[in-house]
């Protein structure tokens, strides 16, 4: 699986964002995303930057099947996840965080090759990139505004045996 890290530092921004993005846990912790496989949920944890402590949060999200790896937006208002089945259940499925640092769901896109493996953010956060490992492709989505991802903009396939494992934007 995978992780995604959001700070908090105890304070809120507006919209109950903590200051420079992601939930705000009102208790000086982190907030860590832990993706997994197959049909496992999305699991969330209060890390104690101190100690280095984990403490679930409740309630897990069903972010779909096979929720593997996870990325934020640059802005950390939106979590992304890459849901790596090989049907059409498959792609990418995005959250808001709310003011209390719950996620809610946006939206889902399927990739054209099915799941995928990786998901990076362009510098200015308009653009998501995915890599299918099992469809041997990569694929760019727009971001809108509100997170939602729009439908795949662009496709490069790379043939059936290329197993892509990443795709990544230079700035």
């Amino acid at each position: 699986g995978g992780a995604a890290i959001t700070a908090g530092d105890g304070g809120t921004a507006p919209g109950g964002a903590a200051p420079g993005g992601g939930p705000a846990t009102g208790s000086g912790k982190a907030v860590v995303f832990v993706g997994g496989f197959g049909t496992d949920p999305l699991r969330s944890y209060d890390l104690d930057i101190a100690s280095g402590a984990l403490s679930e949060r409740m309630p897990r999200v069903d972010a779909g099947p096979e929720p593997s790896c996870l990325t934020l937006d640059p802005s950390r208002k939106h979590l992304y996840v890459c849901n790596e089945d090989d049907s059409a259940a498959g792609g990418v499925t995005s959250f808001v965080f709310e003011p209390n640092g719950a996620l809610a769901p946006l939206n889902h896109q399927s990739g054209a090759d099915g799941g995928f493996t990786a998901l990076s953010f362009s510098a200015d956060g308009k653009w998501l990139a995915g890599a299918a490992y099992n469809g041997g492709s990569a694929s760019v989505f727009a971001v809108g505004a509100d997170g939602k991802v729009g439908a795949a903009a662009g496709t490069a396939d790379f043939g059936a045996e290329a197993q892509t494992h990443y795709a990544a934007f230079d700035p």
